[in-house]
């Protein structure tokens, strides 16, 4: 960010009730507690990324800040479908760190820019299984219904399915699975 001019546009289909600027930062122009413009704190999701509550009518939207920012400010001429954070950080929603680009583009951006890495079984943060119970339920795949895996295992019944027909733990499977 050098000295170049902010620029502040009306966010659409909420013209005269919340703007958004070249910085990131989404404004309400007719703030309930300020009855004047004050800029939104947004709080972060689950993944981290910034989104606001705007209002309407006394219907409230949950907008990401990143996408209303891009969707003003960036120009999409082949249409990608995600907004991607340069720098890897979420909140910052800046223009010159925001681009368009597909899912592939921006997942190999995030392993070959960022250096991020697959994490698989137990050290991924989404596990709920061991490696060892995973090769049971591999090996009990045939002999039990998915039902009573689900239950023995405290996991859905999709979560067996997955890896019974090697969507998740494949890895595994393959390597100790006999």
């Amino acid at each position: 960010m050098g000295t170049e001019e902010i620029i502040t546009k009306a966010v659409p289909g909420y013209e005269g009730l919340y703007e958004v600027d070249t910085l990131g930062r989404v404004w309400s122009l007719k703030h309930p507690r300020t009855g004047g413009r004050k800029q939104l704190k947004g709080h972060c999701d689950t993944k981290g990324y910034v989104q606001v509550v705007l209002i309407k009518n006394k219907v409230r939207k949950i907008m990401m800040a990143h996408r209303i920012v891009a969707s003003m400010f960036i120009p999409n001429p082949l249409n990608k479908s995600q907004v991607n954070h340069k720098n890897g950080v979420k909140i910052d929603n800046y223009i010159g760190n925001l681009e368009w680009m597909t899912g592939v583009e921006n997942m190999q951006h995030s392993f070959q820019v960022l250096g991020r890495k697959i994490l698989y079984g137990i050290e991924s943060a989404h596990h709920k299984l061991s490696d060892s119970q995973v090769l049971a339920i591999w090996r009990e795949k045939d002999r039990m219904t998915l039902k009573q895996l689900s239950k023995q295992y405290n996991v859905t019944m999709a979560a067996i399915s997955l890896i019974k027909n090697q969507r998740t733990w494949k890895w595994l499977t393959d390597k100790y699975g006999t």
